[in-house]
């Protein structure tokens, strides 16, 4: 019942996509073309200042990136989809045709990666598992901590 309170705010370029951890301490975001890292405390809604993995190259333009139940990234740029531990040191890299503009993980074992490039839809098999999507009652909870000015929605 209490108004929305930003986690995080001061990013000199917009937040493009966000994912949590497998374990849900950390929170990665895609601001500016590079991924920066905040460990956050969901309970008291508290966050971090966020530290850019400066291990991905600065022209590597990510747009989004998931997380898998390892603590590795799957960072979605112009090169396709990189791979990265939890620190940002490159794994392995998936080059498509065109530039990643989108991912996530599916399935029935949540061990699909669906990439999106250009007009195409990519599904990539992996030997791991995406981190659990969110409950709905977490997405409730985080679209309220990070809406901005007047804000209503239906059913809360």
């Amino acid at each position: 019942d209490a108004p929305p309170k930003p986690l995080i705010a001061g990013f000199q370029t917009p937040v493009t996509a966000a994912c949590l951890s497998a374990d849900e301490r950390k929170l990665y975001l895609c601001s500016g073309g590079l991924v920066a890292c905040a460990t956050i405390d969901l309970d008291d809604a508290k966050c971090s200042a966020p530290e850019y993995l400066s291990s991905l190259p600065a022209d590597a333009a990510v747009v989004d990136v998931a997380a898998d139940t390892a603590g590795n990234l799957y960072v979605c740029g112009k090169d396709g989809v990189l791979v990265v531990d939890e620190t940002g040191d490159a794994m392995l890299q998936v080059e498509l045709p065109q530039p990643a503009t989108g991912l996530c993980f599916g399935g029935s074992t949540n061990n699909e990666l669906v990439v999106t490039a250009g007009e195409t839809v990519w599904s990539i098999k992996t030997n791991t598992q995406g981190a659990k999507p969110a409950s709905p009652e977490f997405v409730n909870m985080i679209d309220k901590l990070a809406a901005q000015g007047d804000y209503r929605h239906v059913g809360w």
